[in-house]
């Protein structure tokens, strides 16, 4: 009896020790900051890791085929790069991580993480040419009663073989962050049924007959769309940054439910596009910096209605061959306003009068007008004030022409006046007439002046020179001299 107790306590012990030491294994591999992969034993060493978080996990070899990182449930980061002979790839037990990125698999045509919920800051495939459809979780809840797999970052999908996206939600709330989908030449459809809100959205050249679903999307900072066949937001409502709509091959775009967007708005270069439907927008602008207005070179494009716009705080500049522009609610214009159509009757009447109302900023950059290719002929229909036979009558260059005529005439009296008070002004010059002498006038001398020695009669002037003391001279003489110059005045 006692030898089975104590076969029993050593088996005990026994088994206490391999669990001790299996232990100190697991917490020996499965610990530390980061694990490098460069072969299939590498990853099989991180089997028993089932139970705990590993930091890192980086694959990197030139050589390797295939990998399975099995048993692995939870990494904080997971880094497969450089592996240009890796073609695929699968983590069967891996369910929650803080980032994945796979960069630079050129070959790379399988991969499978199945079972993964969470992705909590960010997930990133870049250069998989040939990887078409990643597997990933369908279906199933996790700790947080989200569905499938959600990624609750960052997400980034470029050049790669990937055809379809309807696979990723973003939790409950429906929150992600930056959100980018470019260069890849076979994606057809993005479908994101829970995506509600995002902190940006560019989505460009994938394939040309892209269709984009978002059905519950309501806010973004910045909207992208480049290259797409069809766009789909019902219920987009606010984009706190930018909307840009460049080079896409849909007919019409629209978001019945937008209301402001804070920043630029550019449609631009969509050769087919026919009708923009945004019933609600309000405002353009209003955010950090100001909000500009821009439509261009969209050759089917006629009429442009924004029946709710009331403020644009930035520059608007609109062309085409537009038919009609109609902007029936705003009241201001806040920054340059530019409408230059190539249809030859378009009407600017509404905004020639909103550019001149006292409610307008007069002081703002404006034009609107209709030219046919090759001419500078403005042949727009314009606003024109009533005049009443009055000065709004006139040209412009006639009224340039009266404005000179009647400065330079108005100007002639002042002239004159100056003139006159300038010669008051000055001392009169004195006036020295021609010497008359007084004995070829017989004038006779005082009694006391007769004698020999006498002096001649001194000449005689009406004006004296400066300084100089008239000589006195008898009532008779005098006499003679005035009947002499009134003989001598001219009739």
């Amino acid at each position: 009896m006692m030898v089975e107790q104590l076969l029993r306590w050593l088996v005990l012990e026994l088994l206490f020790l391999v669990a001790v030491v299996s232990a100190a294994t697991d917490q020996e591999v499965c610990g530390g900051n980061s694990h490098n992969i460069e072969s299939q034993v590498d990853a099989d060493n991180l089997s028993r890791c089932t139970n705990t978080t590993i930091s890192s996990v980086t694959v990197r070899s030139t050589t390797l085929t295939s990998l399975s990182l099995s048993g692995v449930q939870r990494i904080g980061t997971l880094q497969i790069s450089s592996c240009p002979s890796l073609i695929e790839f699968s983590a069967p037990n891996l369910v929650w991580t803080r980032n994945i990125t796979l960069l630079d698999l050129p070959v790379l045509k399988n991969l499978s993480i199945a079972s993964l919920e969470t992705v909590l800051l960010g997930f990133s495939l870049n250069n998989a040419p040939n990887l078409q459809q990643p597997v990933l979780k369908v279906g199933g809840v996790n700790s947080n009663g989200d569905i499938g797999t959600n990624i609750y970052g960052d997400l980034l999908i470029s050049s790669s073989g990937i055809q379809t996206l309807d696979n990723l939600n973003f939790g409950l709330i429906g929150k992600g962050g930056g959100i980018t989908i470019s260069n890849n030449p076979n994606l057809r459809l993005i479908n994101f049924a829970t995506l509600n809100t995002s902190n940006s959205i560019e989505i460009s050249n994938n394939s040309p007959s892209i269709v984009v679903r978002m059905q519950s999307l309501t806010n973004a900072d910045t909207f992208e769309l480049r290259s797409l066949a069809e766009v789909d937001v019902p219920k987009l409502s606010t984009l706190d940054g930018s909307l840009t709509l460049a080079g896409n091959s849909f007919d019409n775009f629209t978001a019945s439910a937008l209301t402001a967007i804070a920043g630029d708005v550019s449609i631009a270069n969509n050769p087919l596009l026919d009708n923009i439907s945004l019933p609600l927008l309000k405002n353009i602008g209003g955010g950090l910096e100001n909000g500009s207005f821009s439509i261009s070179n969209n050759t089917n494009l006629r009429v442009v209605s924004l029946e709710m716009l009331t403020y644009v705080d930035g520059n608007t500049t609109i062309s085409g061959d537009l038919q009609s522009v109609s902007f029936p609610k705003l009241a201001n214009i806040e920054g340059g306003f530019h409408i230059n159509t190539t249809s030859l009757k378009f009407n600017c009447e509404f905004f020639d009068r909103l550019s001149q109302s006292s409610a307008a900023n007069r002081n703002s950059d404006y034009s609107c007008q209709a030219t046919s290719p090759g001419s500078s002929e403005d042949t727009a229909i314009h606003f024109r004030p009533s005049c009443h036979g009055g000065w709004n009558c006139l040209p412009k260059a006639s009224r340039a022409v009266l404005i000179i005529v009647f400065v330079v005439f108005g100007s002639i009296p002042f002239l004159f006046a100056f003139k006159k008070l300038w010669q008051w002004r000055r001392p009169a010059k004195p006036v020295i007439s021609e010497p008359i002498r007084l004995d070829e006038i017989r004038a006779e001398r005082l009694q006391h002046e007769v004698g020999d020695g006498v002096e001649p009669l001194p000449e005689y002037r009406p004006v004296g020179k400066p300084g100089e003391v008239p000589p006195a001279y008898s009532t008779d003489v005098v006499g003679k001299i005035k009947r002499l110059f009134l003989k001598l005045r001219p009739s």
